[in-house]
């Protein structure tokens, strides 16, 4: 695998592949410090007007996993599984993975040794070249990726910069040094008024203490249910949430205008007969759909005890 590939095994199942979000109207609790790491994407590729991002909080589900099916527990362990560690869940309160294509982007927020992650680092090929606001940088000479160390956090930016790719002249330092800015609040973030309003009202809606995703597009064209195409939407959003011995899942989709948030609705069953994250549910009927002005919301619970990976972690 790739050296950029910082966890070692990959994501998998519900992998963050990504297409790109436009703009809506919302006015939420999006400015919670949990989304403070969602740096604009301009920041990250001068052609890059989008991305997806993914939150897990291992601590906490790690809380449920004798509750979990042993086979979902172990297609969750490449989250756990990185170049640095291999740290039990309990030792990391967040996850936060930003991806487009030419740009990955991990930041942990943990309880490990920053000195043995440092070790680890040097020991697979990274130099320590510079500081930047308190972390210590890390480069790899053979790629453009660049990690970033200070105690209870590490942020790893990698960047395909070959070709016609999206990210054009900036580099994995300019990218490692925006999102550092934007947990500090010294850039601007996706989700702010001026950069995505539609980020925005999907934070606000979603549950976040577990699992949840975000993704943003430009505006689709044309409709395909079954494959989770609906014309007109320009932002998708997914949470997982354990409530008792349940698992609660919110699948939201924002679009232009209220037509379009009708139109899907109608259109829905056959994106919930197809898609896996409503692997689980006993019928088409066991998912409400809310449909509130330019915002269609879908919403189920499952067992806890027969959860499968992709309802847990989800996909947009």
């Amino acid at each position: 695998m790739e050296r950029r590939a910082f966890l070692k095994a990959g994501l998998g199942v519900g992998a963050l592949s990504v297409v790109g979000l436009s703009g809506c109207v919302g006015a939420p609790r999006a400015d919670d410090s949990r989304f403070r790491w969602f740096v604009e994407p301009v920041a990250l590729g001068d052609e890059l007007a989008h991305y997806q991002a993914f939150a897990t909080h291992p601590a906490n589900l790690g809380e449920h996993r004798d509750e979990l099916p042993d086979s979902t527990w172990q297609d969750y362990q490449p989250f756990l599984n990185w170049q640095t560690a291999d740290p039990e869940p309990e030792d990391v309160d967040r996850l936060t993975l930003i991806r487009n294509g030419d740009v990955e982007v991990d930041i942990a927020e943990h309880d490990l040794e920053t000195a043995a992650l440092s070790e680890t680092l040097e020991a697979i090929g990274y130099e320590p070249t510079d500081e930047y606001e308190g972390y210590t940088l890390y480069s790899d000479p053979e790629t453009e990726s660049i990690w970033a160390l200070t105690d209870g956090v590490f942020v790893a930016v990698a960047l395909d910069t070959d070709g016609d790719s999206v990210t054009g002249d900036r580099t994995a330092r300019d990218g490692v040094e925006a999102v550092i800015d934007a947990e500090a609040g010294k850039r601007r973030r996706y989700h702010d008024p001026q950069v995505d309003t539609a980020v925005r009202t999907l934070l606000d809606e979603l549950e976040t203490e577990y699992n949840y995703r975000i993704r943003g597009t430009p505006e689709v064209s044309f409709d395909n249910p079954a494959s989770g195409n609906f014309v007109g939407s320009v932002g998708r959003g997914f949470s997982s949430t354990i409530n008792d011995e349940d698992l609660s899942i919110k699948r939201l989709e924002i679009f232009t205008d209220e037509a379009n948030a009708s139109d899907a609705t109608e259109a829905a069953e056959a994106f919930i007969q197809s898609d896996p994250i409503f692997t689980g549910i006993e019928s088409t009927e066991s998912v409400t759909l809310t449909h509130d002005g330019n915002l269609l919301e879908l919403s189920w619970d499952i067992p806890l005890s027969e959860a499968e990976i992709q309802p847990l972690i989800g996909s947009v």
